[in-house]
């Protein structure tokens, strides 16, 4: 039995969240998933939690899209980031995936969040492998 993958959501709506993980679960991921909305929550669960991807919102009451992003990256760096949202700026967008997020996703299209989750963890695999070619060369 395939080991469930671990995901942090970041959002304030209980309902986007349950959204993505359910076509995640439509697409056969078996998940464990956390939600949580504030930056002390987001440093606690990836220290504890050990999520395998966080899936956010990109605007928060508390902190941006981009603050999210380099929280992951300065206390879990090689965790992939994953936003959705209703309305996407295409300048926001271009600057998250230039800051290191693997994708951002609309909403109203949330099964494309597989395919994002699918090539996120491709990529994490590949990287793990290219780490273990590159020790072994060394």
């Amino acid at each position: 039995m395939a080991e469930k993958l671990k995901v942090l959501f970041v959002d304030y709506r209980t309902d986007d969240a349950q959204n993505a993980l359910r076509a995640l679960g439509s697409a056969g991921l078996r998940c464990l998933a956390q939600r949580i909305e504030t930056r002390p929550e987001l440093e606690f669960h990836l220290e504890y939690f050990q999520p395998d991807l966080v899936l956010s919102e990109t605007s928060l009451p508390t902190m941006s899209g981009l603050d999210v992003l380099r929280v992951v990256h300065q206390r879990s760096p090689g965790i992939p980031v994953i936003f959705y949202s209703t309305a996407v700026d295409p300048v926001w967008a271009d600057a998250a995936l230039k800051h290191g997020a693997a994708d951002v996703v609309l909403k109203e299209r949330m099964n494309r969040v597989v395919f994002a989750v699918n090539r996120a963890r491709v990529v994490v695999n590949l990287q793990v492998v290219r780490g273990t070619i590159d020790a072994a060369c060394r």
